[in-house]
């Protein structure tokens, strides 16, 4: 048997994978290319998720989410298997950010009118190799990771489930159990 085949079905999992593909290969691209016309990023993550690093400063101000725009002045911009890395001036300081694609709860291109929602896994962590602030360059603002209270994501996470449960019951479901022949 194939160890690659999960025991069951997680969906929720797999779309969460498809939809960071989407936006890994749109930072990929343009990270190779640039922006063509009016296309840039607002890219919204959790501050607090484990593998994000953020000055101190801007965890202070942006405690549970924050959102970046990766337009004109971005730079160093590293894309890796589970996290990306960019360099953006904040207060005229140059500040080097790492956010783990799993932080990440929207996506959007508003030139296209393009938005993706995410259902982050706060569990998330960079891979060995990342590259820490202290192992930047020295015109960046440097800081020291630090813990994230976990109950600031379950709140941000039990709050984006509830906007998406529906209002009312579907009744329109058909249960399939009972119509399936028994083996």
């Amino acid at each position: 048997m194939n160890n690659d085949i999960p025991n069951s079905l997680n969906y929720n999992e797999l779309v969460s994978d498809a939809l960071t593909i989407v936006v890994k290969k749109s930072l990929l691209c343009v990270k190779k290319h640039g922006f063509e016309g009016e296309h840039h990023f607002y890219i919204t993550f959790l501050t607090g998720a484990d593998g994000v690093e953020i000055p101190d400063f801007l965890f202070n101000k942006y405690p549970n989410d924050m959102t970046i725009v990766i337009q004109h002045q971005f730079y160093n911009l590293e894309i890796f298997d589970n996290y990306f890395q960019v360099s953006l001036s904040f207060n005229k300081h140059l500040c080097r950010l790492t956010i783990p694609f799993r932080a990440i709860i929207s996506f959007m291109d508003p030139a296209v009118n393009f938005r993706l929602i995410l259902h982050p896994n706060v569990s998330a962590k960079p891979s060995e190799d990342s590259q820490t602030s202290e192992e930047t360059d020295d015109s960046l603002l440097k800081f020291t990771p630090r813990p994230r209270p976990k109950e600031i994501f379950k709140e941000v996470i039990n709050e984006f489930k509830t906007e998406r449960t529906p209002k009312k019951p579907l009744n329109n479901i058909v249960k399939l159990d009972n119509k399936r022949p028994k083996k």
